[in-house]
């Protein structure tokens, strides 16, 4: 009785560490002072909120991103708002800052409206 209770233990223990490579890339929060401090790596994903007191880098953040230097490296999608805005890949939703720029784009400005329309392979801003 005492082996089935260890082998079924044992195959818990296998299946939760073989799942952790596959979760371990996006995290639903981050919060740092500067980018090796922080709760996610840069290299991780950031799937809800993100508040960086000094910089922070991730390869994306979705839903909120406050700080007062904000980077992100392939997709930056919801609000971000900060002193400086840095996206080097895509962006979908409103960029709030002195300084934003999208790398993909080539833009600088002190608001950037970003909408990703499907179809739409213009500017990548829209301004009022």
């Amino acid at each position: 009785m005492n082996s089935v209770r260890a082998g079924g233990w044992f195959a818990l223990g296998i299946t939760i560490l073989t799942a952790f490579p596959a979760t371990a890339a996006e995290k639903p929060v981050n919060l740092s002072l500067f980018t090796p401090i922080s709760l996610a790596k840069a290299e991780d994903s950031v799937s809800g909120f993100r508040f960086n007191l000094i910089y922070g880098k991730n390869t994306s953040v979705k839903v909120v991103d406050l700080g007062l230097v904000n980077q992100t490296t392939t997709l930056s999608n919801g609000l971000q708002w900060g002193t400086i805005n840095f996206n080097e890949g895509a962006t979908s939703g409103v960029q709030l800052g002195a300084v934003n720029y999208d790398k993909r784009c080539g833009q600088w400005s002190p608001v950037e409206r970003l909408l990703q329309l499907r179809g739409h392979r213009g500017g990548c801003s829209w301004r009022r």
